[in-house]
């Protein structure tokens, strides 16, 4: 199985945090990370975003881009919230099933958490999800873990 942890994009700021939609700039930072994403081949077979307005629509444009001509179905999974544990998002995950290329949209500083126990990293910081920021983790049998690519927008000229 591949897991492909993804930040939402740039959002605005002058809003409520539940009703904070992309800014322009987070909609430039989605697309140049889905063609990335496209042109190194990737199809999601699934995927789950946080149900917060900016994590749907970067999901949204991830998967009109990196899945065209061959859609996959959004689900919102209350597991992509900040407010979801380790632990809980461990047994969630547990019930995707063994493969696929699977989508998961959600939030720091729970995605970096999310992404440490996945590779069994103890150091506390090691790395931060820059908004946008993919991760690309190959996940095989209880042990095998690869962290595959870490991508940010700036990476890609944003």
């Amino acid at each position: 199985m591949n897991l492909y942890f993804l930040r939402h994009a740039d959002a605005l700021d002058h809003v409520e945090d539940e009703k904070r939609e992309l800014s322009d700039r987070g909609r430039r930072q989605s697309e140049r990370v889905a063609q990335f994403l496209q042109q190194s081949k990737i199809r999601f077979t699934a995927a789950y975003s946080s149900p917060l307005i900016r994590a749907r629509q970067t999901a949204r444009i991830m998967l009109d881009i990196v899945n065209e001509g061959d859609p996959v179905e959004l689900s919102y999974a209350g597991a992509m919230l900040n407010s979801t544990t380790v632990e809980d998002f461990a047994d969630w995950r547990s019930q995707l099933g063994p493969g696929g290329d699977i989508l998961l949209v959600g939030h720091e500083p729970s995605l970096s958490e999310r992404i440490r126990d996945v590779l069994k990293i103890h150091s506390a910081h090691p790395f931060e999800m820059k908004k946008c920021a993919c991760a690309g983790i190959h996940v095989s049998g209880r042990s095998g873990r690869l962290l595959k690519f870490l991508i940010t927008p700036n990476l890609l000229g944003d």
